[in-house]
Order: C-alpha cells, then structure tokens, then sequence
C-alpha cells in the first residue's frame, strides 16, 4: 500500500497533483500560486523592472506553469468547471505575458 503525498503548504492535508519551482502543491495551491506569481510578473513588466535574471525566472515559471496547468486540466477527472475554467485562465494568461518576452537577452553592438 502507497501513503499518498500531501501538499507542501502548512496545514493542508490535499494530495499533491503539480510541483512548482520544486515545491509539491495541490490543485487549489497551484492555481493561487501561478495567479500570484503571474500577477507579480506582469505588475513587474509594466513598470519595466525586468532584469535579465527576472526576464529568464519568468520565462521559466511561464513554461513550467502552462506545461503543468495542462497537464492537470487534461488528466484531472474530478475537475468541476470553475477549477477547469481557471487552469485554462492560467494558460491563457501566461502565454499572453511570454509573449512580451524578449527571446535572449540584449547584445551590445557597433556600427
């Protein structure tokens, strides 16, 4: 018999369905997590505060994020719609923020 693994959020006895940034979360802490973090970002890319290091931590938690939230709406068969229409809210807004996104960092030249 498997124990099921719980939820790295103190206090919360839910299974884990995702890892984010290493961390095992459940269904509800991976959409607050990915709508904070998301948040975060695009409030930073507004005020154009982007570091090269934040540009490729963002670039990772976007890829990390839709891979993940598709992988729970797809597999998930207990999802009702709200947690359904959230996910997919997920990836639609973190494949609008990656697009803002410069592919490589900038490169000094001479002309």
């Amino acid at each position: 018999m498997t124990k099921t693994e719980n939820c790295s959020v103190a206090g919360c006895e839910q299974p884990v369905v995702s890892s984010l940034n290493g961390e095992a979360v459940c269904r509800g802490h991976f959409i607050t997590v990915c709508y904070t973090r998301l948040e975060q970002y695009k409030e930073m890319q507004k005020g154009h505060s982007l570091s090269v290091s934040d540009s490729e931590s963002m670039r990772r938690f976007i890829h990390e994020c839709v891979r993940q939230a598709d992988k729970i709406e797809h597999g998930a068969r207990d999802l009702d719609n709200l947690e359904r229409a959230r996910l997919l809210h997920i990836i639609e807004e973190a494949n609008d923020l990656g697009r803002y996104l410069r592919r490589s960092a900038r490169k000094a030249a001479s002309v």
